[in-house]
């Protein structure tokens, strides 16, 4: 079973989603007006992803720690964060059109800004933990409304007093390096012990003729972390010497 992220306390700005319908279609607009801060209070990196997100009635809203949605929401688009000219970091403006059929009144729409960073710079680990921003609902199809319309730079706290129920990151810090703890071979195929693994990560075990370079793939490039130690089959191979090296992916 996937573990689910629980909502996060922090700050979106100015979070704006507005709807206009038309017939059957809809033009939906997500945007923050800055700076925007992630569930530990520190400003977002440039290049975040944020999510735009459809949730359906009654629906449970989760993401894993590859980034899938959980719950039945659906993803109906992303953007980058960037910079704008009076230095705020936030979710650039964005317009999509949706169906209000697939779509239909009921549910809503939220910004959800992820958090990949893998120290406090870089960007690209696995989903550490993620913040929402206020849920418009739907409007009725045929409907002409402005569903929200906040005053820019007036604070927005999403979901305020609640915890993040926050999975550890694979390449946050030292201590969350995967090691190979033994090797036993047997016909040419061999067994890796990997410890330190996090849940749901996901790791490849190299292979090289050499300590020092020519890494290749040892054929288990799909290797999927338990939270503690995982032993790895490694297919049998005509080298005469190998050296095997864990990766994170």
């Amino acid at each position: 079973m996937k573990k689910l992220l629980t909502f996060a306390s922090a700050f979106l700005t100015a979070v704006s989603l507005f709807a206009a319908n038309t017939g059957d279609t809809a033009l939906m607009e997500f945007y923050t007006s800055g700076p925007d801060t992630y569930a530990d209070g520190t400003p977002v990196v440039e290049g975040e992803t944020y999510l735009f997100v459809y949730v359906p009635a009654g629906a449970t809203f989760g993401i894993d720690t590859q980034g899938a949605l959980q719950g039945g929401a659906v993803k109906l688009g992303q953007a980058a964060a960037w910079k704008d000219e009076a230095g705020n970091v936030r979710c650039p403006y964005r317009v999509l059109n949706y169906s209000t059929k697939e779509y239909p009144a009921g549910g809503s729409f939220q910004i959800v800004l992820l958090d990949t960073r893998v120290n406090t710079t870089t960007l690209g680990g696995f989903i550490d933990s993620y913040t929402l921003g206020d849920a418009v609902t739907a409007p009725e199809m045929g409907i002409q409304k402005a569903l929200a319309s906040k005053t820019p730079g007036a604070a927005n706290t999403m979901n305020a007093g609640s915890t993040v129920g926050s999975v550890k990151s694979l390449l946050d810090a030292a201590t969350d390096t995967p090691v190979i703890t033994a090797v036993e071979a047997a016909g040419g195929a061999a067994t890796v012990t990997i410890d330190n693994t996090r849940d749901f990560g996901q790791y490849t075990v190299m292979e090289s003729a050499t300590p020092d370079g020519g890494w290749q793939s040892a054929g288990a490039d799909k290797v999927k972390g338990n939270g503690n130690s995982v032993d790895v089959t490694v297919p049998a191979s005509t080298a005469k010497v190998r050296f095997f090296k864990v990766f994170a992916k």
